[in-house]
């Protein structure tokens, strides 16, 4: 897979302003608009911009991870078991970032 070329994570909303997506102590990622109204919906918005890297590095390991699980089970894995406690590891990865998407991790 190439390389993305977005800035690296981690990214984190700016506590000082709940709109901003920073990378970095000083470095704007992204900004949402922040109309008054709608303060939380845009606070919502920063919160899943800022989740992008790790929510993007998730899904490419889990891509990895179900190759693999699909070339023991074409291959006749009969480790069932072990095939188990890989795809709740993979379960429990994902779970942590969404969570993190949705502001709760």
């Amino acid at each position: 897979m190439s390389k993305p070329a977005h800035t690296p994570g981690p990214w984190r909303v700016d506590p000082r302003a709940k709109c901003r997506v920073m990378a970095g102590e000083d470095d704007m990622i992204a900004t949402t608009i922040c109309q008054a109204d709608l303060q939380d919906q845009h606070e919502a918005n920063a919160i899943i911009a800022a989740a992008a890297p790790e929510m993007y590095g998730r899904l490419e390991s889990c891509n990895i991870d179900l190759r693999l699980l699909l070339d023991d089970i074409n291959s006749g894995y009969s480790g069932i078991f072990n095939l188990r406690m890989r795809i709740e590891d993979m379960i429990r990865r994902n779970e942590a970032a969404i969570a993190k998407a949705e502001g709760l991790g």
